[in-house]
């Protein structure tokens, strides 16, 4: 039978990672890219709002929830070939980042119990990305915010989709994201960020959709991943009841061979 399309509830600390240790181990790291750096009043003040009293101040950076978020002000406009990757849905117009002059970099670092067990289980990881997401979000509601760069997902995404996608919970236009591209036999929609989730990243290949259907398609299938589901090779994967199930292959990853991957066929 095919794993239908569902919402899966997540277990407290059951799913080991299905990649390699190194691909997990990497930090989860964002870039808010800002016109002028906040002052640390502010940015006390952002975080406090979204976090409440549980949010403690250390010498360098915050703790809650037994987690480390580091924050780091960087008074200088970044390498543009570094920070900037635009995306066709997620990102604005270029010109808008023409007056950033500062980024923050806020991550979820090594300390407490909850980062050991992060390194080992799928659940405790992504309570550490929506925690990630969460300090973002309030770096964003700064007035002189213009965007986030997504370190784990090599995305530049603006702060209304960002908005928009964490309100609705779609971590895959947040935490990860997907993109399409022409390929010689037809469109190539692929995921970039599942990996540091603790899950192969996916693909569609060779794919005569439309081009939206089949973005929207892979976002919604990489927020399964991301809300907690996992697939692995030899897997079906169907949207509902009554739908063709489509198969689940390891594959190379598209943007690098050595990353695992799933592809997904409906062929």
């Amino acid at each position: 039978m095919p794993q239908v399309f569902t919402r899966p509830r997540l277990a407290v600390m059951t799913t080991p990672h299905s990649v390699a240790a190194p691909l997990v181990e990497a930090p989860l790291l964002n870039s808010v890219l800002f016109s002028s750096l906040p002052t640390s009043e502010e940015l006390s003040t952002l975080l406090s709002a979204e976090f409440g009293t549980g949010l403690h101040k250390l010498e360098q950076g915050y703790e809650f929830e037994d987690v480390h978020l580091a924050v780091r002000g960087i008074a200088a406009k970044p390498s543009a070939q570094a920070e900037y990757s635009f995306h066709p849905v997620l990102s604005g117009n270029p010109h808008d980042l023409n007056d950033v002059g500062a980024h923050i970099l806020i991550g979820v670092v090594e300390g407490g119990d909850i980062f050991d067990k992060a390194q080992q289980f799928r659940e405790p990881r992504l309570h550490q990305i929506r925690l990630l997401l969460r300090a973002t979000t309030a770096l964003l509601r700064a007035p002189q915010a213009r965007a986030v760069h997504l370190m784990n997902a090599n995305t530049t995404v603006f702060p209304e989709p960002f908005f928009e996608a964490i309100s609705r919970d779609v971590l895959s236009m947040s935490a990860a994201t997907v993109w399409v591209f022409p390929d010689k036999d037809g469109l190539h929609a692929f995921t970039y960020g599942l990996t540091s989730a603790g899950h192969p990243e996916l693909e569609i290949a060779d794919s005569h959709a439309d081009p939206t259907e089949l973005y929207y398609r892979l976002v919604n299938i990489a927020d399964h991943v991301l809300q907690g589901a996992s697939f692995k090779d030899g897997d079906t994967l169907a949207f509902s009841e009554n739908e063709k199930p489509a198969s689940i292959s390891e594959t190379g990853w598209f943007v690098n061979a050595e990353i695992p991957a799933l592809n997904i066929s409906w062929a």
